[in-house]
């Protein structure tokens, strides 16, 4: 089986699980709107595929930027309907936990995702039984009070993509999420597909004057 994975919550990148094996094809700046579906098609010849060797897409639905997330989400919707694939959907905080289970699992960890501002999205949990499992919901943050939260559990480690401000708390960074989405892709049942036309961008506008968490 053959699964494709987009991440366009900052940019298009694009990842391939092959019987196992994943390959990241892509991974940069989103590229003009009209050249996307080019691009995607490049992608794969770079590897000598054709769409027809697709068994099914996953997409990630942010949270992100919502430009690119929006283009990158219509474009795969429209491939995916032209191809006729299975769709699954799946979060950045999800895939984040799911990530750092490959090789430790069950532990708990605080995932975090700079949305400006000085806000954070972030969350407590872990990845167990094939899904995600809160201590502490996704929720928006000001970073001096997410530090706070995290340091009264002090087992957890923070999961981060981008730079963080400096701190004590034990950080692991993961350099990209779409190769590991592929992979999730790849273990999910086929009733677990989402209808391709029901999927939506998930975009966070930060809080003007925040004075709580969420």
């Amino acid at each position: 089986m053959r699964v494709l994975a987009l991440d366009s919550s900052q940019g298009f990148d694009l990842a391939i699980d092959d019987n196992g094996t994943t390959h990241l094809l892509r991974q940069g700046a989103l590229p003009k709107v009209e050249a996307l579906l080019t691009d995607l098609q490049a992608a794969l010849t770079a590897q000598d595929l054709q769409p027809r060797d697709i068994d099914r897409l996953v997409v990630v639905t942010g949270p992100g930027n919502y430009t690119t997330l929006r283009a990158g989400i219509v474009a795969l919707r429209t491939w995916g309907m032209v191809q006729q694939l299975p769709l699954f959907v799946t979060g950045r905080l999800d895939m984040m936990l799911y990530a750092a289970s490959l090789e430790h699992p069950e532990q708990l960890y605080a995932p975090c995702l700079n949305v400006k501002q000085g806000q954070w999205y972030a969350a407590m949990g872990q990845w167990s039984m094939g899904q995600s499992h809160y201590l502490q919901a996704p929720g928006l943050w000001r970073w001096e009070d997410w530090v706070t939260e995290v340091q009264k559990h002090p087992a957890l480690s923070l999961l981060h993509l981008e730079p963080l401000p400096e701190s004590s708390i034990a950080q692991r960074h993961l350099p990209q999420i779409v190769a590991v989405a592929a992979r999730w892709g790849a273990l999910q049942a086929l009733e677990k597909q989402a209808f391709i036309h029901q999927v939506q961008p998930f975009y966070i506008r930060p809080a003007v004057n925040i004075t709580t968490h969420h």
